[in-house]
Order: structure tokens, then C-alpha cells, then sequence
């Protein structure tokens, strides 16, 4: 597992799984996409949006 980006506060965490799939979410809650750059970019966008945090990547 790779994660690209973590916030401790909310628990929320995004990256890509030992299955090769986008991951979005915590220990309740999340989702998982194909990694597609697309795919990417609406992750990155929820992480953003549910967080606060800006990702510079």
C-alpha cells in the first residue's frame, strides 16, 4: 500500500492499495477507483475537500 496523503485529525487517508486500485476514506468509510489519471484527480479533489488540506503534488 502507498499512501499519497493522510490527515490524522479526520482519520482520512488516499493512495493506492496492494490491489492496484485508487483508495479514498478512513477506517469507517471510503471507496476505491482504477488508477486512471482521472481518477487520480477526483481523489485528490475529495481528500482536498473533505480535509482542508491543499495537495501539492
Amino acid at each position: 500500500m502507498i499512501i499519497f496523503a493522510e490527515d490524522k485529525e479526520s482519520g482520512i487517508s488516499c493512495g493506492i492499495n496492494d490491489d492496484g486500485d485508487l483508495f479514498f476514506g478512513n477506517e469507517k468509510s471510503g471507496y476505491t477507483l482504477p488508477d486512471t489519471r482521472e481518477n487520480m484527480a477526483y481523489i485528490l479533489h475529495d481528500f482536498e475537500r473533505q480535509t482542508g488540506r491543499r495537495l501539492y503534488m
